[in-house]
């Protein structure tokens, strides 16, 4: 399995977000992103920048637009090939070791299983600090379908002023995500929605 190199795809798309500023994120009409490949669809804001790299195992990049300065918040789509049938939860616990090595100061917040659009998934909310003294706050959610493995991670700083703005706009765009083919089915299940605490994000 290359989680090792996933993990590295995605540390380019992070590192973006290094010294963002406040922006207020606007409601905005949602429109579907279509891998290139066929493998997953997935909702975007329609005023957030979307990239579909030609290379490298990130599909899909989307990034909040922002009035002046850096951007605010991003989602990105990785999609690698598995060495087995996973679940979400095996998945993610792999995808962890390489987490807690290369990102400094890496604290896990709040994780769990979750059925998200139907699918099965595991979810982890967790923080690190960037080279530059940033810290971010990150939502990660895996998907396994068959002997293939799709992680999404929503990205914001770590501060009130960009959570309770963009972590919504996060979920609702991974909310979106459909992969295609079959996925993996566990014996139980979690509402998604049901696990933000009445509506304020795990901190």
């Amino acid at each position: 399995m290359r989680s090792g190199r996933s993990l590295w795809c995605l540390l380019l798309a992070l590192f973006l977000l290094a010294g963002i500023r406040p922006a207020d994120a606007q409601g905005s009409l949602m429109r579907p992103v279509v891998d290139p490949k066929g493998r997953f669809t997935i909702d975007f804001p329609a005023d957030w920048h979307v990239l579909k790299p030609n290379g490298g195992m990130i599909a899909v990049l989307g990034v909040a637009t922002a009035r002046k300065g850096p951007n605010p918040a991003s989602v990105n789509v990785v999609v690698e090939d598995l060495p087995g049938t996973l679940s979400p939860e095996h998945y993610a616990g792999l995808s962890e070791r390489m987490l807690r090595a290369v990102f400094h100061d890496y604290t896990p917040v709040q994780e769990g299983s979750a059925t998200i659009g139907g699918q099965a998934a595991y979810y982890r909310y967790y923080t690190w600090q960037t080279n530059t003294g940033v810290i971010l706050y990150q939502l990660q959610v895996y998907f396994t379908v068959d002997r293939r493995g799709f992680v999404i991670t929503g990205s914001t700083l770590n501060d009130p002023q960009y959570t309770r703005i963009y972590v919504p706009v996060i979920t609702q765009i991974i909310e979106s995500f459909r992969p295609a083919g079959r996925t993996y089915v566990p014996d139980r299940r979690y509402a998604f929605l049901q696990l933000v605490n009445g509506g304020h994000w795990p901190r």
